[in-house]
């Protein structure tokens, strides 16, 4: 039974995805279940994923980006879906084969 201070379920689904500013453009950006493990598997913080995604001019489509990070050993990889006004995360991980360091 909800008390006064609880809170509604599809209040916090709408505030589960933030609009944010990405190039010029107001994305919504939403992490797969996948995703969303990947992160927490290897510790990479979703604020890192969305600020490389925000430095990045994405067009429709699936795309793969790739950055060095500070405090990583090796460089991100990101896959993601963008459609007109959401980018979707499918997957995010370090991206060890074939880089050395």
């Amino acid at each position: 039974m909800p008390t006064s201070n609880s809170v509604s379920p599809c209040l916090l689904l709408s505030f589960a995805f933030d609009e944010k500013h990405y190039k010029g453009k107001c994305q919504v950006v939403k992490f797969s279940r996948h995703a969303k493990r990947r992160a927490k598997l290897y510790t990479i913080p979703e604020s890192t994923v969305e600020k490389i995604l925000a430095d990045s001019d994405l067009s429709d489509g699936d795309h793969e980006v790739i950055r060095n990070v500070p405090g990583f050993k090796y460089p991100i990889k990101i896959v993601v879906s963008v459609e007109s006004n959401a980018m979707t995360v499918i997957t995010n991980y370090p991206l060890k084969k074939g880089r050395s360091q």
